[in-house]
């Protein structure tokens, strides 16, 4: 476990969102080889985690119609999966995640959602519910542009005004 914390530990540092979900995820996929369900469902509820808080690598922030892909990743079928094999109802797997995520080593610097909302958009998403992006964007956060904690291109302005709000380096 030393070695994951470690590896974790440096991309936060570096603020690779991006890859320490792919640690959190590759953790998810060999606890699964090893028939360890309980921690499996753990670390792919942090994978999707991140993956619903729109940070990439370099801190930077997705679009928000960009997180279509995280619906279309086999992970759902996983997780599904998962469900059935140790019996949970959405009322544990509500529980489940937010316990899974308070282990998180640390939380990205935005989020599109809070932890309430994405419990509802995961369990709207095992009971095939379509269109998520347009029904929770009216609960999504808005990043803001010029933020001191990550960055966000809005390429509905000009380069250079995003480049005087720091969003580039020159």
């Amino acid at each position: 476990m030393f070695e994951f914390e470690e590896e974790c530990k440096q991309h936060i540092e570096a603020r690779k969102w991006g890859l320490l979900r792919n640690v959190y995820c590759s953790e998810y996929i060999s606890l699964k080889k090893s028939n360890d369900f309980e921690g499996a469902l753990k670390y792919l509820l942090i994978t999707l985690f991140y993956d619903l808080s729109g940070m990439g690598n370099h801190n930077n922030v997705s679009k928000y119609d960009s997180l279509k892909w995280v619906f279309e990743t086999r992970l759902w079928g996983d997780l599904s999966l998962l469900l059935k094999k140790l019996n949970l109802s959405d009322t544990g797997l509500d529980t489940i995640f937010k316990d899974s995520i308070s282990q998180c080593i640390a939380r990205p610097p935005f989020s599109y959602f809070n932890d309430d909302i994405m419990v509802l958009i995961i369990i709207d998403h095992l009971h095939q519910h379509n269109d998520l992006l347009e029904k929770y964007r009216p609960y999504a956060n808005t990043p803001k542009i010029g933020s001191k904690d990550y960055y966000f291109y809005d390429d509905t302005k000009s380069l250079d005004y995003n480049l005087k709000h720091g969003l580039f380096d020159k």
